[in-house]
């Protein structure tokens, strides 16, 4: 495990540094809705297995913000909506993982480039 990021009170972001369950994670110490919007790189469908294959590197992270009333998180959810982006919400004082599959290891690249520089 390997601490990528932290903001004393606010978030950390960690990397598992393992391939398996979950690639890393991101926890919320606050009591707001922590919200991280995603925008999609390249990808390809696989018509053979029927998924879509995206490039982990070509994602980045649009926004990452908290909501501290149903209204905030409302607009949030409406931007990512509106603008075909992904959205990641962490409950307060809890924790949301990267699942360790094509998808969740794009995210957190994502999450990895705008945080550690």
């Amino acid at each position: 495990m390997k601490i990528l990021y932290e903001k004393p009170g606010s978030f950390k972001v960690v990397d598992n540094e393992q391939d398996h369950d979950y690639v890393g994670w991101i926890e919320n110490f606050t009591s707001a809705t922590l919200v991280a919007i995603f925008e999609s790189g390249e990808y390809e469908f696989d018509e053979e297995t029927d998924e879509i294959i995206y490039d982990e590197d070509g994602w980045s992270l649009q926004q990452l913000a908290f909501a501290e009333d149903e209204k905030t998180m409302a607009n949030f959810e409406e931007y990512a909506s509106i603008n075909d982006l992904d959205i990641i919400c962490v409950d307060p004082h809890e924790w949301g993982g990267f699942l360790a599959d094509n998808k969740g290891r794009s995210m957190f690249n994502a999450l990895r480039k705008a945080y550690c520089k």
